[in-house]
Formats: C-alpha cells, structure tokens, sequence
C-alpha cells in the first residue's frame, strides 16, 4: 500500500539508494520496488486507455445522436406534407460512417443491430430519392408523395426512433428519459403526426392487405 501511493520520482530515490546498499538487501528492494512500480504505470496506463475509449464512444454516440435527430426532422415534415424534400437535400449518413467503427466494437448486438439498420434505411430512401427526383425539384419544391411512400418513411421513422433508443443511455440527449422509457411505436406516433386524410387513404390499404393474409 505504501509503494502504491508514492511518487514516480520518490521510486527512483528510493531504487537509487537501495541499489548503493549493495547486491544483497538493497538489491532485493531494488528489485521489488521496480516491480511494483512498473505495474503501478500499467495500472495509470489502462486506465487512461478505458478513460479515452470511454470518450470516444460518449463522442461517436453523441453525434451519431445527432445525425439520427436532423433525419427525424426531415422525415417528420415530408410525412406531415406529403412531399419529398428538394435534391439535393438528403438524409445524413456521414457521420455515422466516420463512427460507424466504434460502435459496432461497443454497442451489444442488439444495440449495434438497431442503429446499423436504420441507417441502412436512410441510405435506401437517399439512393430511391437519387433514382426517383425529378429534375424540376432540384433547389425547388420536393416531389409529391403516394400513400404506400408516405407509409414507407413512416417505418424508417420508427427504425430511427429504434436506433436513438439504442444509443440513449450513451448519448444522453434532451429526450433521454422519454427514449428509454416508452415503446418505439409510442414516440414515433408523437415524433411523426400525420394528417387525418393520411390515416383515411392509408386504411383501406392496410385493410386489404389484412384480408390478402
């Protein structure tokens, strides 16, 4: 215990001064004293490793965080409006990709499964709008939605709520709380409201679908 709370600059006097008592007791300190120095700096040495993981991990989830959110607010306003955003606005991703490496090493796999997906489905949306966009939209007015378009962002929606609920806990955003105590499908109902006449051109669909199974 006495070794553990000296200095590194007290160990080298004292391994200094029992190595001049000659190679029998002073060699013996010396020895052991160096040995238990050099595990006290392993010891310093770990834990300033698991302290900078630890911060690298606040910071990609964080940010990560932060991507997912802009998406959330792109996703709400072209569900309520039924219109695509303008090319060449897109979905954001490249945060993720920068980060996406630290996650997967730290997340568990449940974890590392929700945020990995969603962003797969915001890359999906980005690569349909590139195909789909019209040219007259570019810097104007987005395209108009279909119903079936509109249901599908709903659901990549949820696969964003998802993935925030993933990273909360490391994140800690304004709406940690919320995020780790309700149901994804709750928070996505409130994130993303849709219009009634949504709701009445989309229930005939799901309608029928239910009678198809």
């Amino acid at each position: 215990m006495l070794l553990a709370s000296i200095s590194d600059q007290a160990l080298v006097i004292i391994v200094a001064v029992a190595t001049m008592l000659g190679a029998g007791v002073g060699g013996v300190i010396a020895g052991l004293v160096t040995l238990r120095a050099e595990k006290w700096r392993e010891k310093r040495e770990r834990l300033r490793e698991e302290q900078t993981r630890d911060r690298n991990l606040k910071e990609a989830a964080r940010l990560v965080d932060e991507e997912l959110r802009d998406a959330t607010d792109l996703i709400r306003n072209a569900v309520y409006q039924g219109r695509w955003w303008a090319p060449p606005r897109k979905l954001s991703t490249d945060v993720y990709s920068r980060y996406r490496s630290v996650l997967a090493v730290s997340l568990d796999d449940a974890e590392w499964t929700d945020v990995s997906l969603a962003f797969q489905e915001l890359n999906g949306i980005n690569w349909g709008r590139l195909r789909m966009a019209s040219p007259a939209a570019i810097g104007g007015v987005g395209d108009s939605m279909n119903t079936i378009e509109r249901a599908d962002l709903l659901s990549v929606g949820l696969a964003v709520i998802q993935a925030r609920q993933a990273l909360a806990p490391l994140a800690a955003p304004p709406d940690k709380d919320s995020l780790r105590r309700d149901r994804a499908d709750e928070i996505a109902a409130a994130v993303f409201p849709v219009p009634d006449e949504f709701d009445e051109e989309l229930r005939p669909l799901l309608e029928g679908e239910d009678e198809g199974q």
